[in-house]
């Protein structure tokens, strides 16, 4: 299965309380562009926030999410690093940065991030998910399983989580966990689960 790291979405959203009434424009403007796949759009935008309110680290975190899927991964780095700069406990921030540093092949760099996120959100499953994939590439297998079993244990039924353990134990030659997996894999899946609700219902 083709490896999937997950983006925090989650830092799209505005985490202070008092806005300015031009800035909080700029900054829906900047939202609805990114949600509408509009991402150079969103970009301008927060970047005309940025230039009103220099200490505003949503707006510079927003920005390199958007710069993320524009595949600007340096770009985005900044934008990320002066939004740790100026808040450094924002809410998904390290994973994002784990996130632009998988994508550059700098697998430790992205480990480093996603360590300091799981110390700030232990609950956090998609943090334990896209450092396991990180820890894989670096073929540190055992360590990517850890992750994925504390990552189902906080999700058990994270279908993409299930399946990459269910590759992770074959690739380690661990064939009957691995079947295992890949069953319990399959009974995650919406056909599987309506099929066994229909079948009861006309029981």
């Amino acid at each position: 299965m083709k490896k999937v790291i997950l983006l925090i979405l989650l830092s799209i959203f505005f985490y202070a309380i008092s806005f300015a009434g031009t800035e909080k424009e700029l900054f829906d403007n900047g939202v609805l562009a990114f949600k509408q796949g509009k991402y150079q759009q969103a970009v301008d935008e927060f970047s005309k926030l940025i230039a009103l309110a220099p200490d505003n680290a949503d707006a510079y975190k927003n920005r390199g999410v958007s710069r993320m899927k524009q595949e600007k991964f340096d770009l985005a780095i900044q934008d990320f690093e002066k939004a740790k700069e100026l808040f450094p406990e924002l809410k998904g921030l390290h994973s994002n940065l784990g996130v632009a540093w998988f994508y550059k092949k700098e697998y430790e760099k992205a480990i480093e991030n996603y360590d300091i996120e799981i110390q700030m959100a232990p609950e956090n499953h998609v943090a334990y998910f896209n450092r396991a994939l990180c820890l894989a590439e670096l073929d540190r297998n055992k360590e990517a399983l850890h992750d994925l079993s504390q990552t189902l244990t906080l999700k058990p039924d994270f279908y993409l989580a299930i399946c990459y353990k269910a590759d992770l134990l074959a690739k380690i030659g661990e064939n009957t966990k691995a079947v295992e997996t890949y069953e319990a894999a399959i009974r995650q899946t919406y056909a599987t689960k309506k099929l066994a609700q229909l079948k009861q219902k006309i029981k």
